[in-house]
């Protein structure tokens, strides 16, 4: 089993590089929650695709 993860390891570099345009970094995720905190809004927001690469 461990092996299996080492030898996908790879495989997943290439398709983070492949399609990096879609993905979401974590910093974006925190700026959109340091936002969101100091919007002051209440309750739980929904954040899309488009409102996280916002923050890129």
């Amino acid at each position: 089993m461990l092996e299996r993860g080492d030898l996908l390891r790879g495989t997943e570099k290439m398709l983070s590089r492949m399609i990096g345009a879609y993905q979401i970094t974590v910093r974006a995720v925190a700026k959109g929650m340091v936002s969101d905190y100091e919007s002051g809004a209440e309750g739980l927001k929904e954040w899309s695709h488009a409102d996280l690469t916002r923050f890129e």
